[in-house]
């Protein structure tokens, strides 16, 4: 309340001046007047006023409403929070669930002084939200039962919790008992202050010893020198808990023989670093707690005689007197009297001046002596420049040093406690009277200006400071209310700001002011993808309006972390820095594996029964007309298709084509890529669909006229056209309906510039639940026997290995849409040929061969004996790869059929010593999973011919006509 009062004062009376600027300037008083506010105006502030105040009358009970600067008008308060600190003047610090708050009773109270720590009290009151708020009443609701309060450090890298409950673990290192309070210098960088007096013998166990400290922190800066750490006082209310020997032997302070007790001493002098008495200077962390004429007993040690300086280890404060007057140091002293951490008043003449931030060294001189003082900066900038060259000066202060050289006078440091005992006697020159007259008449002129130009720039620094902190505020709240961690560059690529979520995601500390090449290296360190990494990190920030996104392992941990980039732009719309977001996302990526694994077991498992399925009633079928044929006669069963010879053939040729669709869907079947004219495959597909679909359909083609060519197999992609027709020729049934087959040019996100091949029908559509499954394998609306729910799965599969990418979108009871997505080429264009019936191959050979055939599999080799025995040529078997190189070695043949898939020796390996040792020989490979084909294209060493098992004996006549063929050319 009184700062605010001080502040309204200090506007008022910038105002007062900077009206009497103008008054001066312009010459007429009477235009003062005009500077005064309207009545209306001033009426309508009134009134506001009153209204803000009516409506401000609730009763607030939540702590965190008491916020500084967020209310302009008294409001009524009642808190309940845990005493953490209280003194006898009635000033107190509540601790809240996640804050802190400082208190002051109206009038102290007896019911305060009954309050211990801990304690559950209720405050009530009505004020202003100041940082230290007025209450009326204080309320016990229940005493504390001794459990620990919940605390923080009271230092983290080198920065102090301000008003919180917080611990601090050092050695005492000093203690000062001053009238009620006891003061113990534990550490370093923390005064422990208690409430309650403690004995001598209490203290003196605490002196030297290890301590834990828990109380309220509050901090000290204007004590403290520049270089050195922040001084803290910890306010302790009970010592026997809130001060805990930690070490269970106490390391006490070392005692060297050089110690000095000084007993009811008086101090005559203070310093921020030392006190003089008797003639010693004794350095103190608790200089600054006691003054001149303080009547002490003082134990120190570490003496030095020749110097006569101590350090001191215990203070007490017994008596105050009235300050010794100093001894003046004349011209008729002996020049070696010993003055040395004396009190004294030296005058000089005035030789240099040094002034700092912080002290001021002046050189005087006597003609005899000269005179080293050092003393603070004085409150007043105004004082320092009385201190000219030549001006007279009094100063009382204790001596510090003495040193004299041979033929030199004596020279004395003094240390002086502050302006007030420096005294200009005499000044230099003396100003005549018009002189002054006319620089003070300009200087007030000026004074005046500046002043109203300062109270307008003011009233603008406020108010930008203000918005500032309110976006500070809220930026900080945001930052704390998201998942992520945020970290934030500057203009200049330094980290202006540091979420705390930073560390709890990524385990590293980025300071505040760091370049953005320090904290690459602090997260270098972290990510398994060092070289990606950096080589992202340096992208972005040599392009300001560059954004980014990844994902990283960290090493130690092994979590999965989502990095985001994106430039921040100032008001005109200029990069004004950077902003990195670091999310923690190892459980969604565990979660989506999870998921995702049990997806494809769901579709592993589906595709194992409807494969088990299939296979059975194959086997099933084969086993039952094999048996018939068993206890037939040959006549019965070999002319006609209807034979159990003629339906066992036709299971089989079902269980290889099962096969193949297996394949396809698991993209092993072997394709032939080349640029393809879609338009014109279109075209040949949809004159074969007019003659099957059905008059009742509609089939309409719209092609575009600039579409590319497309990198396809030409075949898989019409079975796949031809596949999903037919499946919409079951959507629509019998009613009438559509199918539209469409193409153009589009752009898709994974495969770029594609050829689009859009087919939709108004069939009967698919419920949301239906297309969710619509491309896994064995997933089927139809009836037992209708279909086996490989046609789109398959589709799928052949889209894939296109490099492509299939989408589908259904609306039940109204249609579905396929889109097709296809990698495009500029090459030459491939049109296949249109699809047909099967050729026949004549099986009878003109030539006969010496073949040589290698299969691990007996049965195999049996079967394609007698094939290859009936088409007239000569047959050699081997059942294995060593066997067929031995052989090979042996006897002369023309041919060899190869099988893939062997143990010990794979069939590449075979090819490969065949090639090296044999190279006209010609190789037929044949294999039932194609990637081993795939495999040997792909190597440099490649078959004459290949066979897909199971093969027929007209594709066995066609693969040995196509050897002889490339022979004779």
């Amino acid at each position: 309340m009184l700062a605010d009062c001080t502040q309204d004062v200090e506007d008022r009376a910038l105002f007062g001046i900077a009206l009497l600027c103008l008054i001066l300037s312009s010459g007429s008083s009477h235009q003062a007047g005009a500077q005064t506010r309207p009545q209306s105006n001033l009426s309508a502030e009134i009134e506001g006023r009153q209204t803000a105040k009516s409506e401000s009358t609730d009763v607030i009970h939540d702590p965190r409403m008491l916020r500084v600067g967020t209310n302009n008008f008294p409001i009524d308060y009642r808190v309940t929070g845990r005493l953490i600190w209280r003194n006898s003047k009635g000033a107190l610090r509540l601790q809240f669930e996640n804050s802190s708050k400082a208190f002051r009773l109206k009038y102290p109270s007896p019911e305060l002084q009954k309050c211990n720590l801990g304690d559950l009290v209720e405050l009530s009151g009505h004020d202003i939200t100041t940082p230290l708020m007025k209450a009326q009443t204080i309320r016990l609701i229940e005493r504390w039962d001794g459990t620990q309060l919940s605390c923080q450090p009271a230092f983290t890298e080198d920065k102090g919790a301000l008003w919180r409950y917080v611990e601090y673990t050092a050695v005492v290192r000093e203690v000062l008992q001053k009238g009620p309070y006891c003061r113990l210098h534990v550490g370093n960088r923390a005064i422990v202050v208690t409430e309650a007096p403690m004995a001598d013998k209490q203290l003196d166990s605490l002196l030297g010893s290890r301590v834990r400290v828990c109380g309220t922190s509050f901090i000290d800066t204007s004590q403290g020198e520049s270089n050195t750490p922040t001084l803290m006082y910890i306010g302790v209310l009970d010592p026997e808990i809130q001060i805990e020997i930690v070490s269970e032997k106490p390391s006490r302070l070392p005692v060297q023989k050089n110690k000095l007790t000084l007993t009811d001493q008086t101090v005559d002098f203070v310093s921020r670093r030392y006190i003089a008495i008797g003639g010693h200077g004794i350095s103190s962390a608790m200089s600054h707690h006691l003054k001149q004429g303080d009547i002490v007993r003082v134990d120190a040690r570490d003496l030095d005689p020749d110097e006569r300086t101590a350090t001191s280890i215990w203070l007490k404060v017994t008596a105050s007197s009235e300050p010794s007057q100093p001894e003046t140091i004349s011209s008729s002293k002996v020049p070696d009297q010993d003055l040395l951490h004396h009190l004294v008043n030296v005058k000089g003449t005035v030789q240099y001046c040094f002034a700092t931030e912080r002290s001021i060294e002046l050189t005087l001189s006597d003609r005899k002596r000269t005179y080293v003082v050092d003393m603070p900066f004085p409150d007043e900038r105004r004082q320092v420049d009385q201190y000219t060259r030549g001006a007279l000066v009094s100063a009382t202060g204790v001596v510090r040093s003495i040193s004299a050289g041979p033929g030199e006078a004596m020279k004395l440091g003094l240390d002086v406690a502050s302006s007030s005992d420096l005294i200009i006697a005499e000044t230099p020159m003396q100003l005549r009277t018009w002189l002054v007259k006319s620089v003070l008449a300009a200087v007030v002129m000026t004074g005046l200006l500046l002043a109203a130009w300062y109270w307008a720039l003011r009233r603008q620094v406020r108010r930008k400071t203000a918005q500032l902190s309110t976006s500070t505020s809220r930026m900080i709240a945001a930052s704390s209310a998201v998942r992520d961690g945020l970290l934030i560059f500057d203009a200049d690529s330094r980290v202006s700001f540091v979420s705390d979520k930073v560390y709890s995601t990524l385990g590293v500390s980025i300071p505040v002011g760091n370049s953005e090449g320090n904290s690459r290296r602090c997260l270098e360190q972290l990510v398994c993808e060092t070289d990606s990494f950096t080589q992202n990190w340096n992208t972005v920030f040599r392009n300001p309006l560059n954004t980014f996104e990844s994902e990283f392992s960290l090493r130690d941990s092994g979590r999965r972390v989502f990095a985001y980039s994106a430039p921040v732009y100032d008001e005109a719309g200029r990069p004004d820095g950077r902003i990195w977001t670091f999310e923690d996302i190892t459980q969604r990526r565990k979660l989506e594996d999870e998921t995702l694994r049990t997806r494809k077991l769901g579709a592993i498992g589906r595709l194992a029964g409807g494969v088990a399925h299939d296979f059975n009633n194959l086997l099933q079928v084969i086993g039952s007309n094999l048996e018939l044929m068993q206890h037939s006669e040959v006549a019965d069963w070999a002319e006609s298709k209807e034979s159990p010879l003629g339906i066992a053939t036709a299971a089989i040729k079902r269980g290889a084509d099962l096969t193949h669709q297996l394949l396809t869907f698991a993209k092993t079947s072997r394709v032939n890529i080349a640029p393809t004219d879609v338009n014109q495959l279109l075209e040949e597909t949809s004159r074969m669909l007019d003659r099957t679909i059905g008059d009742h359909i509609r089939l309409s083609v719209s092609l575009a006229t600039d579409l590319p060519f497309a990198e396809i197999d030409p075949g898989q992609l019409q079975q796949v056209v031809v596949n999903m027709c037919l499946n919409s020729v079951e959507a629509i049934g019998l009613n009438d309906g559509f199918i539209r087959i469409a193409t153009r040019k589009a752009d898709h996100k994974q495969i770029g510039s594609s050829v689009l091949i859009r087919i939709e029908d108004d069939g009967c559509g698919m419920s949301p639940e239906v297309l969710s499954h619509v491309f896994e394998p064995f997933f089927t609306t139809k009836q037992i026997d209708k279909g086996t729910g490989l046609g789109l799965s398959t589709a799928f599969g052949a889209i894939e290995q296109m490099n492509g990418r299939i989408e589908c979108s259904s609306v039940h009871e109204q249609g579905t849409s396929f889109k097709i997505y296809l990698p495009t080429s500029d090459d030459a264009v491939c049109v296949p040929a249109p699809i047909s019936s099967p050729q026949v191959y004549n099986t009878a050979s003109t030539t006969s061969r010496r073949i040589l055939v290698v299969d691990d599999d007996a049965r195999v080799l049996g079967s394609v004996n007698q094939l290859l025995m009936s088409m007239g040529h000569e047959v050699i078997c081997a059942g294995g790869g060593a066997e067929a190189m031995s052989t090979l070695n042996d006897e002369p043949v023309d041919l060899v059929i190869l099988d893939l898939s062997m143990p010990e020796m794979t069939g590449w390996e075979v090819l490969q010593q065949i090639r090296e040792k044999h190279s006209q020989l010609k190789v037929i490979v044949c294999s039932g999973y194609t990637d081993d084909a795939s495999e040997m294209v792909a190597s440099d060493i490649e078959p004459d011919a290949f066979l897909n098992k199971p093969f027929h004996l007209q594709q066995l006549s066609s693969a040995l006509e196509s050897v002889s063929d490339e022979t004779a050319a």
